[in-house]
């Protein structure tokens, strides 16, 4: 056949013009192909490509009509079928790209491509268990495809299986953080699916996907409201995995002068995850939860002399290990305090960051108290969570009508160990040893009558 001023064999024109239809240039490619059909007008491949281009630029009618003809010409070549499938799918014609993609993985049973497009329009047909089996069967053929486990997941999550659906979409995020180290980019923003999910500081889209799943489960939102160092980010965990909600911020700032964000407030409101926070229950906080719609949450306390201690110490860890957060603690220790010894630095937080704690739970004993704040409080206690993690979570659970069987417990002995995250030592009357007599004395002399009643902090 002619190419400029030189015979060029079908072949070999075949072969330049894919190497202009790789390189994107289309229009070239296109002439090649109806060159060479002048030459033979029933070449499959030059009509198979001219159909290719068609669906790439929009006509996908036209596709069909050149890949038919290529498919009548040589009907045993698997990709024919398989794209004549996609150019049907994109006119909305699904039972057909079904029957063609069906045909394509007749001719080749490991087409992975065929089997994802299958999946793609089965999903569309409302097929989703055969959906599902046609991505898995993709998956056995490429496990490292990040894209297959993402269409994997909204398979299962449309068909209630969220706990499944997470699991894929976990290995999406896997593989996608794998593909970035193999072509060399860094994966340092390429967060794990539990701290992408469980984290309530991380911000993804994947968060908005698992909420919605949650609340078509019937799950609500969970307000963690708690006292600092009273295990909350423990908790917090355990009932985002065994839930499988997301867990969301909803305020700024830090104890005490966190103030509820009325976006991030109305958004965890939808219900379906979970917040961990340290609301002081001020009028501004009040408003901002009701105005949301929140009618409901818990306010989770410690004895405040042994929350006051892992206070002294976590100040502490934050300064020995310079954490950028030192410069946030309220009220800020003075000069030379991280030179003195324990004792001493227990004196000043006994006379600093305790009173803080007396007044925040003060503070929601007295909303809890009066009908002006239309709010149901359930109040709850370390003490309790440390003896009887199991009865614990039941309590919460109850509290926010949820089914135990949606809640996947871990085993008693692995809630509380030492040196899990933000966990310490998790003793409840550590401070009688570590505090002076008059420590102890003064310390207990600053707990309100009601509250140690309310909450057993006797002396």
């Amino acid at each position: 056949m002619e190419n400029g001023e030189t015979q060029k064999t079908i072949p070999e024109a075949l072969a330049i013009a894919l190497q202009h239809h790789r390189s994107g240039n289309l229009q070239e490619a296109e002439g090649i192909y109806l060159q060479i059909l002048q030459v033979n007008p029933h070449h499959p491949d030059a009509l198979h490509l001219l159909g290719v281009i068609a669906h790439q630029t929009g006509k996908s009618d036209i596709a069909i009509d050149y890949i038919g003809q290529a498919i009548a010409a040589k009907g045993s070549v698997a990709d024919y079928h398989n794209n004549i499938g996609v150019a049907y799918q994109a006119l909305g014609k699904f039972d057909d790209a079904v029957t063609s993609y069906r045909q394509a993985l007749r001719l080749n049973p490991n087409y992975v491509e065929a089997y994802c497009n299958l999946g793609d329009a089965c999903e569309a047909l409302g097929h989703l268990d055969e959906a599902e089996t046609n991505y898995r069967q993709a998956l056995q053929l490429k496990p490292d495809s990040a894209e297959t486990y993402t269409k994997l997941g909204d398979v299962l999550q449309a068909q209630g299986r969220f706990h499944e659906a997470m699991d894929s979409y976990q290995q999406t995020l896997r593989w996608k953080k794998e593909d970035a180290l193999m072509n060399g980019e860094t994966a340092a923003g390429a967060l794990n699916y539990e701290e992408l999910i469980y984290n309530p500081n991380t911000v993804h889209p994947l968060k908005d996907i698992v909420q919605d799943g949650a609340i078509s489960r019937g799950i609500p939102g969970i307000f963690l409201n708690t006292m600092p160092k009273s295990a909350s980010v423990y908790i917090l965990d355990q009932l985002a995995r065994g839930l499988g909600i997301p867990a969301r911020r909803i305020s700024l700032d830090l104890f005490p002068n966190d103030f509820a964000v009325p976006g991030w407030t109305k958004a965890f409101a939808r219900g379906g995850a979970i917040t961990l926070e340290h609301l002081p229950a001020e009028r501004i906080n009040l408003v901002t939860l009701q105005q949301a719609g929140i009618d409901r949450l818990i306010v989770h306390v410690r004895d405040p002399r042994q929350a006051m201690l892992s206070w002294t110490h976590h100040v502490m860890k934050l300064y020995t290990h310079n954490d950028p957060l030192l410069l946030y603690v309220e009220p800020q220790p003075p000069d030379g305090y991280f030179a003195r010894s324990l004792t001493e630095q227990i004196d000043w937080q006994i006379d600093h960051h305790l009173p803080l704690l007396i007044e925040w739970v003060e503070g929601w004993l007295d909303v809890s108290g009066t009908e002006k704040w239309p709010i149901q409080i359930n109040f709850t206690q370390y003490e309790d969570f440390k003896s009887d993690p199991d009865a614990f979570f039941d309590a919460v659970l109850q509290f926010y009508g949820i089914e135990p069987s949606l809640f996947t417990r871990s085993r008693a002995d692995e809630i509380m160990r030492p040196g899990d995250r933000h966990f310490r030592k998790g003793r409840t009357d550590e401070w009688r040893e570590v505090f002076t007599v008059e420590q102890v004395e003064r310390a207990s002399q600053m707990i309100p009558e009601r509250l140690a009643i309310s909450f057993g902090w006797t002396g």
